[in-house]
């Protein structure tokens, strides 16, 4: 499955508004389908890519280690896309 946020990275930086949404969804994903962060990859992680997304303004291990500092105010609760706003 993959997920992109509108932008250049390798220019700018994500805005704070697309990283608690990427956030609240990446956080939903992993709950829902049993996963962990080690499975939220950059699109140049994977094998055969030469790619620089998401670019070098967004560390991918910084915001996999933001997710499990953040996963325990998650764990308990239903993360509901009906009602909270992405």
């Amino acid at each position: 499955m993959g997920i992109c946020l509108a932008g250049n990275f390798d220019i700018h930086t994500p805005s704070i508004e697309q990283l608690n949404s990427l956030t609240k969804l990446c956080i939903f994903l992993l709950h829902q389908y049993n996963l962990s962060t080690s499975h939220i990859l950059g699109h140049h992680e994977l094998k055969g890519v030469t790619k620089s997304c998401p670019g070098k303004n967004f560390n991918m291990g910084q915001f996999r280690e933001s997710i499990k500092m953040q996963w325990p105010n998650y764990k308990d609760k239903e993360v509901n896309f009906k009602q909270d706003t992405l």
